[in-house]
């Protein structure tokens, strides 16, 4: 699993269930941050992101029953920190991965 919310890459670790936790993110300017979800139905969730200084809400769409991906936008121009799960029993997060910024990359230029 390609797993970021312990800001590592360990394939083998333990989905995080959606119980309202708090998830700590490598700081940065981040586009999306990719998740794969594993959840009974579908719907929308409001997730909080944790900005350096700010915090907002954002919503997961979460399309069908099953495993499959879901993206949180993240639209603020501002370091990500940390995100906010859901409370939602069915629901388990079995990645979550930051897309850094389109902009930052090419600014860098990379």
């Amino acid at each position: 699993m390609s797993t970021r919310h312990d800001t590592g890459s360990d394939r083998s670790a333990a989905p995080l269930p959606c119980d309202g936790r708090y998830v700590e993110l490598p700081r940065g300017d981040y586009d999306w941050l990719r998740v794969e979800l594993d959840t009974d139905a579908p719907g929308t969730e409001t997730v909080w992101l944790y900005y350096e200084d700010a915090a907002e809400p954002e919503y997961l769409h979460v399309g069908a029953a099953g495993t499959g991906p879901a993206r949180i936008a993240v639209p603020r121009r501002s370091n990500l920190v940390g995100l906010r799960l859901p409370e939602r029993p069915d629901m388990k997060v079995l990645s979550l991965e930051p897309v850094p910024s389109a902009r930052r990359t090419e600014w860098s230029g990379t």
